[in-house]
């Protein structure tokens, strides 16, 4: 026997689904991963090797997930007296709102029955494959077809990454799927004892021994599958060594319960049909088609163990295959943005919309992407046409709902009550869609309920609420109880818990809370450790590295509130070490680097404050500044009101190491920024007293005395105050 590949022919291939699902064959079951109504995943909702499948929710019944055990907890202590120092984490207040807490929301148990074992994830013994195939070696009748020439339209951009030898279609007895003409076929195997025609399509069925029966689909006179009825089931593994495919890594192929229907081998044109049984998943049929890019993105959405690396070599092949595949297109979107990759994300989103720009998901993944590339107004432009649509399934609009509460929580016109009422219109469209049977909307309504859920908590912090301390410690605790729900019966992204402690961290951050962070940085480290140590693709181990760096910047924020300075620079410095680690990997955007200058002028601030070291703090300031400069960005524009104190503070540094123009410079850079935060009413004017002051003794000293004259009467306009701090 020798083998070769396979695949389903782009039109044929569709078709070919209909009829199947209508009982004629199989030739269609990997186009299942489209989902009716809708048809696309994100990437965080798709099915592992054993998806289990869940049971109907009952009827009026709400049913709230086990609580976390205390969650990601900060302890409360009492306030520390404050210093001298003014403290530059503050955060504005804007009104008074008042806050119910979340609502509990029905999500019910999966059952307990087991799906498949996958050849080489858990395969069956081999002790109970039956022998009762004739000849034991009927498969020497599936040969072959290997020449090295390729009747598929390649992308040049891609076409380096792709092996032509490891994309080659089987063939039996003569007949190659996709090729094979009907008078060939009909040379090769003589006339077929049935013939049928539907929806356009025509069936041949033959008797080819030791076959039971084999289907042969027929396109357009040329056959686009070939179907073969095993005489008796077979193990999987055991139909996958003989076919020489155990080498290769195939993908289950589900229906739109996750219910595991066949193995698909994508560089093969393979599909092992299963027949369920009380002793497990055995193969009955065997399907073959000509190469194409369903099963590679299959294979790539259907990794829930983080393999990136591979799943984007997956990508590729299929756009190789077909170069304006929208949704490969918008699968690699997805998955580069998880590894930080957000200009190439943005680029291959965009190509997604150019191939079908009509598909809801599509668009928001797109204008997610121009947010995170800086351009906020696109986005929230583009999001909110999606809502406008009448025709979007409710699990959608509630994603829909869910992003526009975050662009409005951090647009140039920051609105946390308007957000927030977004943010809770999303938990309450997708909450219902929780309990859903079909795997791909329950698992995008619960990758939503998160998001919300997370997104609520951060709208208290940086809002003006009514016992915020207490409403946002509900969130959080009921946002880690769905993610430990969502991971334990569907599945889910353990990384999502480090997004869960980080906000955490950086709620209590917002509100200037000196609860004590040490609970929930220790869990965050151990779970961020465990996965690192687990994470066997670089890009993967990557991105968790990024997120435990972003969780230990937010517990230095916390320790600097407490006064727990030499906490914060280990913390600091064990954030930075991660950073690094991650940062080559990483496409850096406007929101990243501020994160990474933000944390650089935290440990040189202590420096400069606590410890009266100038020296030591420059050293930070510098590594800071380029960071910092610049238009600040959309998601942090609550804290412009401290990042002018930063350069006011930097400014004082560098004027004690005597580097008097780079003092002035920054003191200045900082005021224009404080200035504009007094003008547009962010902050009172009695703010800029201390800058005024410095930057009048600085300009004395350096003898400019027209220019100190000037920043004199600009502190007497607001309150009076010469000392340089």
């Amino acid at each position: 026997m020798r083998l070769a590949r396979i695949g389903i022919a782009r039109t044929a291939g569709l078709r070919h689904v209909r009829v199947i699902c209508r009982g004629i064959g199989v030739a269609g079951i990997c186009l299942l991963i489209v989902t009716p109504g809708w048809g696309w995943q994100f990437r965080e909702i798709r099915p592992n090797v054993a998806p289990q499948r869940v049971a109907p929710p009952a009827a009026a019944v709400e049913t709230a997930p086990a609580p976390v055990e205390r969650g990601p907890e900060l302890e409360s202590e009492p306030e520390p007296t404050a210093g001298t120092h003014r403290e530059l984490e503050e955060v504005p207040s804007s009104g008074n709102v008042s806050l119910t807490a979340p609502k509990t929301l029905s999500v019910p148990a999966p059952s307990e029955r087991s799906i498949v074992a996958m050849p080489g994830k858990s395969p069956l013994e081999a002790s109970s494959v039956p022998k009762s195939i004739p000849n034991d070696d009927y498969y020497d009748d599936v040969e072959a077809y290997g020449d090295d020439s390729q009747s598929v339209v390649v992308n040049e951009e891609l076409s380096s990454s792709i092996d032509p030898s490891i994309t080659q279609s089987l063939r039996l007895k003569g007949v190659i799927a996709g090729e094979t003409t009907t008078d060939r076929l009909h040379k090769l195997w003589g006339r077929p004892f049935k013939t049928g025609k539907v929806d356009g399509l025509v069936i041949e069925k033959y008797r080819i021994e030791p076959f039971r029966q084999v289907d042969v689909t027929i396109n357009d006179d040329v056959v686009s599958a070939v179907l073969i009825h095993l005489a008796d089931p077979q193990d999987p593994k055991y139909c996958a060594e003989e076919l020489r495919l155990a080498e290769l890594e195939p993908v289950p192929v589900p229906d739109v319960y996750g219910e595991v229907l066949g193995l698909a081998y994508p560089e093969r044109g393979v599909l092992l049909v299963f027949q369920e049984s009380n002793a497990g998943h055995w193969v009955h049929k065997i399907q073959l088609e000509a190469v194409n890019p369903e099963p590679f993105l299959l294979r790539a959405d259907y990794d829930f163990e983080g393999h990136f690396t591979r799943d984007l070599g997956d990508l590729d092949k299929a756009l190789a295959i077909d170069p304006k595949f929208a949704r490969a297109h918008w699968l690699r979107a997805e998955m580069l943005s998880e590894i930080g990759r957000f200009q190439d994300a943005l680029q291959a989103a965009k190509k997604a919309v150019d191939s079908d720009g009509e598909h809801p998901l599509l668009q928001l993944t797109y204008a997610r992407l121009l947010a995170d590339n800086g351009d906020h107004e696109e986005a929230e432009k583009r999001t909110r046409k999606v809502l406008d649509r009448t025709d979007l399934p409710v699990v959608v609009r509630a994603a829909a709902e869910c992003q526009l509460g975050d662009l409005l929580s951090y647009g140039s016109t920051v609105e946390f009550k308007e957000a927030m009422q977004h943010h809770l219109r999303a938990i309450d469209l997708a909450a219902p869609v929780a309990n859903e049977r079909r795997f791909v909307e329950r698992r995008l309504a619960k990758r939503t309920l998160v998001r919300a859920h997370l997104a609520v908590a951060k709208d208290i912090a940086n809002g003006s609420f009514q016992d915020p301390k207490t409403v946002i410690r509900k969130w959080i605790d009921r946002s880690m109880a769905l993610v430990d729900e969502m991971i334990s019966r569907d599945q889910g992204d353990e990384a999502m818990r480090l997004a869960v402690y980080r906000r955490a961290l950086e709620a209590h951050a917002d509100l200037n809370h000196t609860a004590n962070p040490d609970t929930v940085t220790e869990r965050a480290l151990q779970e961020g450790r465990r996965l690192i140590a687990a994470a066997d693709d670089d890009a993967n181990k990557a991105r968790l590295e990024w997120e435990l760096g972003c969780i230990l910047s937010e517990a230095v924020r916390v320790q600097r509130l407490r006064g727990d300075h030499s906490a914060a620079i280990q913390r600091a410095n064990d954030a930075i070490a991660l950073l690094k680690q991650s940062a080559a990997k990483r496409q850096s955007t406007p929101g990243q680097k501020y994160l990474v200058g933000r944390l650089y002028f935290q440990i040189g601030n202590i420096y400069a404050v606590q410890r009266e070291d100038h020296s030591e703090a420059v050293s930070w300031y510098d590594k800071a500044e380029g960071l910092l400069k610049g238009q600040l960005p959309v998601d942090v524009l609550t804290e412009a009101t401290i990042h002018g104190d930063r350069f006011v503070s930097m400014g004082v540094s560098y004027w004690n190491q005597g580097m008097h123009s780079k003092a002035i410079e920054l003191t200045e850079l900082g005021v224009d920024i404080l200035q504009d935060a007094v003008a547009e009413g962010l902050m009172d004017a009695e703010s800029l007293v201390i800058p005024y002051d410095n930057l009048a003794t600085m300009h004395k000293k350096q003898g400019n005395l027209e220019g100190a004259k000037t920043f004199a009467e600009l502190a007497a306009g607001v309150k009076k105050g010469t000392q340089l701090r």
